[in-house]
């Protein structure tokens, strides 16, 4: 391979003698690895599908994760980004070993946990669908422009159990008593990107390292405050680095009687590192952050991962599923920063100009908002949810909550659980997602159509498509998993994809948002 083109050749000074003691046996294989392809992988929507059921769909044969139940390996040359399966949800395009984050976590079903850095939303698909329906997943993302594709990410995985934040970790607050799991997936140097990623190359630097774990021991010692005692906190980077690894672990547990790491590597990777810092001196114990799992590019399919696993010691506090939220007066402050800055709206919808939940509010829609989705639901979609469904009403849009998530509404909440549509002039507009959470036979309309067809293409494309039939709102699937809608007026399906998601099938670039 030509010196031009070659990862390795490209590597910052100073990196490769940062990792060289960490891999006395094998290095040269470590450094090799940058020129090779970089590893690709899926995890299957067990709410959805099988994987007897996708692999025909796919046209290829599933290479199995030790470490995720519903993870493969891609196979080299299959572009499935514009897939309908994957535009309906049926899988989540995530590179291999960054599946095993949420599976550390190991959650029961009925756990509630923190995202505490969700997008674009790998990870918080994945805790989804390991806590269940029963379950909740508060899914925080600070970056106020990375919510969309979060947003987009949770509407295509029909994602009914996951409310959203946009909040500094150090004003998160967790239900009486803490969260049951809490994943903090580190902002960090991204090392295990750089075969994918130039501009991590180019902005690695020592100095870079230590900057990076300094923040990531604040945004861990902020973490670990929300997780009650018996519960768990998983910590993980993309980084090979001990100083962003091992030595924030230890630190966290140094002289504390609160935290113990628990043994990871049964999820497949390598054992952990001893850490490089000092850990104090007499009787101390060393941690033991051997327990720690790494995954190597050069031992197995992925770009890199660093997880470790944590117990908080205790026992958990009585009725730590019956959810009490902190009143407003109990929470920290956070109304000196806008509730966000996009309208409010879901993603289908989210403009980047300025402005908030309460802006949107100022708008009163025409008509009521929760007596038109009744109307809608009755003539159009009658076998979601029910009278007990849980309501909460934005604006002129509509969340359907997650149960569990009662008595959570508060401001900061940028999503209060599935969004099911809004209030246009004179009629109910559904949501993108309400058609991904869709099974054909709870709608009153639906088109089908398999991968093959000319009038899915030309769904996707946004373009309108004759189909005979009574005039309404219609359902639109690829085979029996819904797309999205469309309304039949006179033989003719009049296209109601948004142009964003438009443009994702059609493989172009967004376009750029004020």
């Amino acid at each position: 391979m030509a010196a031009t083109n070659s990862t390795r050749a490209q590597l910052p000074e100073g990196f490769a003698g940062q990792i060289e003691p960490l891999l006395p046996d094998d290095f040269e294989a470590f450094l090799a690895s940058f020129d090779h392809p970089r590893s690709r992988g899926l995890r299957l929507n067990p709410a959805k599908t099988t994987w007897d059921e996708l692999a025909p769909l796919l046209g290829f044969e599933r290479t199995p994760l030790a470490w995720c139940a519903d993870g493969s390996v891609v196979v080299d040359g299959v572009s499935l980004g514009r897939h309908p399966a994957h535009l309906a949800g049926l899988f989540y395009l995530q590179e291999p070993s960054s599946m095993a984050v949420a599976a550390a976590l190991r959650p029961e079903p009925g756990w509630v946990v923190a995202d505490l850095a969700a997008a674009p939303g790998g990870k918080t698909t994945h805790l989804a669908s390991l806590v269940g329906p029963s379950g909740l997943v508060v899914a925080n993302e600070v970056v106020g422009s990375r919510l969309r594709p979060l947003h987009d990410n949770l509407d295509r995985w029909g994602a009914t159990n996951v409310v959203t934040t946009s909040l500094p970790v150090e004003s998160m607050v967790a239900p009486t008593g803490g969260f049951d799991g809490v994943v903090l997936d580190a902002p960090c140097t991204g090392e295990a990107l750089f075969r994918r990623d130039p501009t991590a190359i180019r902005h690695w630097s020592p100095a870079a390292v230590e900057g990076a774990a300094r923040r990531q021991a604040a945004l861990l010692a902020q973490a670990a405050r929300l997780v009650h005692p018996g519960g768990v906190l998983v910590y993980s980077t993309c980084s090979f680095n001990r100083a962003e690894n091992e030595d924030r672990i230890a630190e966290l547990v140094t002289g504390s009687d609160q935290w113990e790491i628990e043994d990871c590597t049964w999820l497949g990777g390598s054992h952990g590192q001893s850490p490089s810092t000092s850990t104090g001196t007499g009787t101390t114990a060393a941690p033991a952050t051997e327990r720690t799992a790494r995954f190597w590019p050069h031992r197995g399919p992925g770009e890199g991962q660093f997880v470790a696993r944590l117990r908080r010691l205790g026992a958990a506090p009585p009725g730590s599923h019956d959810l009490q939220w902190p009143s407003a007066r109990h929470r920290r402050s956070v109304d000196r920063r806008p509730v966000g800055r996009s309208s409010g709206e879901p993603s289908s919808g989210e403009r980047s100009r300025r402005g908030s939940n309460v802006e949107a509010t100022r708008h009163r829609p025409l008509l009521d908002p929760t007596a038109a989705w009744h109307e809608f639901r009755v003539a159009f979609v009658p076998g979601f949810g029910g009278a007990d469904t849980q309501l909460e009403v934005r604006g002129d849009w509509i969340f359907a909550t997650p149960p569990t998530a009662a008595g959570l509404a508060w401001p900061e909440l940028r999503r209060p659980g599935l969004p099911l549509g809004r209030i246009r002039p004179g009629r109910f507009e559904p949501h993108p997602a309400l058609a991904n959470t869709l099974d054909p036979n709870q709608v009153r309309s639906v088109v089908s159509w398999p991968g093959d067809h000319p009038d899915l293409s030309a769904y996707l494309r946004g373009e309108t498509v004759s189909d005979p039939g009574p005039d309404g709102g219609v359902l639109i699937c690829y085979h029996r998993w819904g797309l999205g809608w469309a309304r039949r007026s006179r033989g003719i399906l009049k296209n109601a994809l948004p142009p964003h998601l438009r443009r994702q099938a059609s493989g172009l670039a967004p376009r750029r948002q004020r």
